[in-house]
């Protein structure tokens, strides 16, 4: 299942999916999530969009594994309880117990990793 939701404060569509998808899975403001990720991309000298940014700041906070050859909606089936954040090509998306939770619906597309942010 998909369900649209745009975490950001003035209703952007911007490249802000890491910001959005983390504010979804704790709960936290879009604003809270924008000023951690940018106090900590700041004190590691990294850009705050860049991949190994992100898979640093979520592998200290998450439990990751890989699931490269699965689409999203193939890991939804197999993992339909608990909150994950998924890396795929360019973006991050939230899930919510069986539930897509972003601006689009990346349900078909192939992921890479997911962190598991809580039951």
């Amino acid at each position: 299942m998909y369900r649209y939701h745009n975490a950001n404060k003035y209703g952007y569509r911007i490249n802000d999916c890491t910001i959005r998808a983390i504010s979804v899975a704790t709960g936290s403001t879009w604003d809270e999530v924008y000023e951690d990720l940018s106090f900590e991309a700041r004190r590691m000298g990294l850009m705050m969009d860049s991949v190994e940014f992100i898979e640093h700041y979520l592998d200290a906070r998450y439990d990751r594994t890989c699931h490269y050859s699965k689409t999203v909606d193939e890991f939804i089936e197999e993992f339909p309880q608990g909150i994950y954040l998924l890396s795929m090509s360019g973006h991050l998306s939230c899930v919510i117990d069986g539930v897509n939770i972003d601006t689009f619906d990346t349900r078909n597309r192939r992921m890479w990793c997911a962190w598991f942010v809580d039951e």
